[in-house]
């Protein structure tokens, strides 16, 4: 026997004769012959080249090879028994990094409440959240570098498997009036009531957000203003006020005390949340276990639209 034919069998037995000291006691722990398991002692002696336990009175004792191989060896067959039974997951034991590439719009709303949780369940995973890089995407996940994605539906790479989160509705916004001050009270009247051009601030996502939008407003009768692109959603408000425009945000992102919500008449677009990973990571406890607290949290703002596949 050679070490490159060394088992996991023979690793417990190994341990069992450490713990117990006695040839017999470790037979009847591990449901053998007292023979079998001096049959395996003798292997491991020649593949390790040191006798291991010696005879003393009342069963053996190891020698301080086998104490050192021992501390080895448990650690093995501990980490082996761990990555084998996914039922023992214990996620205020991990001590893992996870990268999550999320949108915009899916960190201002779900993943702070994620990293709540993450810090309260499991406080030595490492969360990295990186925007998404749609080109790249696929392969990257491929590689191992990122773990979820989650962003709107058409940011999905093509293939993987995902699950649907929750819907969001589009709103119109304008900057909160001083006090005594009318807000319009609807979109069309906020525009009817400035003869001058009306500013509208769109949002530049990476995503196909600000599509769904403009093509509602080409549809629409509310088709002249003058549009201001921002980067971002987080600053859409300070622009809002600066233009004294009105913009389409996504109904998750308010309340916002610098804003007041005014109706439309007609039907804003709609779009959907997707969660997506990589079929290699699918029985990744950690990633199973993220991912039922990503869907925990999603349920709770919006129990209708989970998706069974999630």
């Amino acid at each position: 026997m050679t070490l490159d034919s060394l088992d996991v069998k023979q690793m417990k037995l190994f341990l069992a004769l450490l713990e117990e000291r006695n040839l017999t006691r470790v037979a009847s722990k591990l449901c053998v012959s007292q023979q079998a398991v001096s049959e395996q002692l003798k292997k491991l002696r020649q593949a390790f080249n040191d006798k291991l336990f010696v005879r003393a009175r009342n069963g053996v004792v190891p020698t301080p090879f086998a104490n050192e191989l021992g501390s080895v060896l448990r650690g093995v067959v501990n980490q082996l028994e761990e990555m084998g039974d996914h039922k023992t997951f214990d996620p205020s034991r991990v001590a893992k990094s996870f990268v999550i590439a999320a949108s915009e719009y899916a960190q201002l709303v779900l993943l702070d409440e994620l990293a709540r949780v993450l810090r309260a369940k499991s406080p030595q995973i490492q969360l990295t959240i990186t925007t998404l890089e749609p080109h790249s995407l696929e392969k990257a996940m491929a590689q191992g570098q990122i773990d979820i994605v989650i962003g709107e539906e058409y940011q999905a790479p093509g293939g993987l498997p995902q699950s649907k989160l929750f819907t969001d509705q589009y709103v119109c916004v304008e900057n909160k009036r001083p006090a005594n001050t009318p807000s319009a009270s609807t979109l069309a009247n906020s525009f009817d009531s400035a003869p001058e051009t009306k500013h509208m601030v769109l949002t530049q996502t990476q995503t196909r957000l600000d599509r769904l939008v403009a093509q509602w407003l080409s549809s629409s009768k509310f088709n002249q203003y003058t549009a201001l692109s921002v980067p971002s959603y987080s600053i859409t408000p300070q622009f809002i006020e600066a233009y004294d425009a009105v913009a389409l945000l996504p109904s998750r992102l308010l309340p916002d005390r610098r804003l007041n919500v005014i109706a439309s008449d007609q039907r804003l677009p709609s779009f959907e949340l997707v969660m997506a990973w990589h079929p290699r990571n699918e029985q990744d406890p950690l990633l199973l276990w993220i991912k039922q607290c990503i869907n925990d949290i999603c349920t709770k703002k919006d129990p209708n639209t989970l998706s069974a596949t999630a």
